[in-house]
């Protein structure tokens, strides 16, 4: 389909090609980068533990003194924390790591698993 532009005064738009899709292919390129970038900050909620799970961990990690790695959500990007229970209130938990003591809502836990030894002797 050719467009008539012969009443415009600049030679330039009167000659001007259309290129049609190559215009929008940097928009396509630019939002697909986007979305992949997107879906790798994406946090998995289906493998967070159901309450009564968490509850049961964290007392059993407080009792018997074991280091555990607690996957949270922090500023909503998910974060690793590796440490030992040191208190369990009933909203939040204590986790005391080599170089940081966290204060975390057990609501913002996602997942527990036992960490068999820390180097530093804990």
């Amino acid at each position: 389909m050719t467009v008539d532009r012969s009443y415009l005064p600049y030679r330039s738009a009167r000659n001007y090609q259309d290129r049609k899709m190559a215009k929008w292919i940097g928009f396509f390129l630019s939002e697909h980068t986007t979305a992949l970038i997107t879906e790798v900050e994406t946090i998995d909620f289906s493998q967070s533990l159901p309450l009564g799970e968490k509850l049961l961990l964290l007392n059993q990690l407080y009792l018997q003194r074991l280091p555990g790695i607690f996957q949270i959500i922090q500023d909503e990007k998910s974060k690793e924390i590796r440490g030992k229970v040191d208190s369990v209130q009933a909203d939040q938990v204590g986790i005391q790591s080599e170089d940081a003591h966290y204060f975390i809502s057990i609501k913002h836990i996602i997942s527990i698993k036992l960490e068999e030894e820390l180097d530093d002797g804990f």
